[in-house]
């Protein structure tokens, strides 16, 4: 007898019709759905900041949608040169929770550590933060949209016009060193689909991505940080070791691996707000549970979805 798991990718790579049958064998039902004063000194008791920078676009001519959520080139070598000046290790997420300080809950103890997170897939990746990266001997980790795409044989979504990577550059750049996530296959709030729909996300992007790298995907970052109980189990059943959301706190070594706390860079913001989180300035510890406003914004955006008659999505 096959393994349930095995025989969800399976259904999951069939296609949408098959995904109900996939949410039975994991036994769901298919429902409707404090700032830290001084630089690299953590105050006595309290855990270590881990900054997880968030970045989408990395270019000098975003579109006016995209606008909001860029940074120049030149901006994201001066933030990748605080972080080498101020003596950060860089590791990928997969690399940070794998570390012994996260698996024991312990803190890091002579290490600064710091990691960088890409969502989306955009071709500026490839053509600007790539080599900003390489010049400076720093990793970090690419959440891909997989129904964004260029090329390749996937059924078609709804996406941004905007310019993306194509699946031909995608082993490419994981030989950099970059470690490859999903950001799932549609870019849908995730918590917003039912078990079938959120299951399809999830293993339709993971097994496409597998395919192009030869090697197992094991992290994922929910689109816009949307996510919730049922999102963060599924996640872990189907065989993803970490989740980033979004939170805009510091990270630690008891934050969450499925609901990693990141910090993200809009581009109201400039080189120096980066600095100060680099400083372990103006932004708390991640906590666990969700706030008010979380919970609130989560109801309304279901309760959209179900007068829509479609899950949520940031292209409308």
């Amino acid at each position: 007898m096959s393994h349930p798991k095995a025989s969800v990718r399976a259904a999951a790579t069939a296609g949408r019709e098959d995904v109900a049958a996939a949410a039975h064998l994991l036994g769901h039902a298919a429902g409707p759905l404090q700032t830290f004063e001084s630089p690299l000194i953590p105050p006595e008791n309290d855990r270590k900041p881990v900054p997880i920078l968030l970045y989408r676009g990395v270019t000098r001519n975003g579109s006016h949608r995209m606008a909001p959520f860029t940074v120049t080139p030149d901006d994201f070598a001066a933030h990748m040169d605080a972080l080498v000046e101020r003596g950060y290790e860089c590791l990928t997420v997969s690399q940070f929770i794998g570390t012994a300080e996260f698996a024991g809950k312990r803190d890091f103890a002579d290490r600064n550590v710091a990691l960088v997170t890409f969502d989306d897939g955009y071709a500026s990746f490839l053509e600007h933060a790539l080599p900003i990266l390489r010049q400076r001997s720093l990793t970090a980790t690419l959440y891909l949209t997989s129904g964004w795409l260029e090329g390749g044989t996937a059924e078609p979504v709804a996406k941004p016009h905007e310019r993306f990577l194509s699946w031909g550059d995608v082993p490419d750049i994981a030989a950099e060193g970059i470690e490859v996530g999903t950001n799932s296959h549609g870019h849908f709030q995730l918590d917003t689909l039912d078990a079938p729909g959120l299951l399809y996300e999830l293993l339709r992007s993971k097994s496409l991505i597998e395919d192009a790298l030869g090697q197992p995907v094991r992290s994922l970052a929910y689109p816009e940080g949307y996510n919730s109980a049922l999102v963060r189990r599924l996640a872990r059943e189907t065989q993803f070791d970490s989740a980033a959301a979004v939170r805009n706190m510091f990270s630690h070594t008891g934050d969450d691996p499925m609901r990693l706390a990141r910090l993200e860079y809009r581009s109201d913001l400039g080189v120096d707000d980066v600095r100060d989180w680099l400083d372990w300035q103006n932004a708390p510890m991640a906590t666990s549970g969700d706030g008010v406003a979380t919970r609130g914004s989560r109801a309304y955006r279901r309760l959209k979805a179900i007068v829509r008659g479609r899950p949520g999505t940031g292209l409308t």
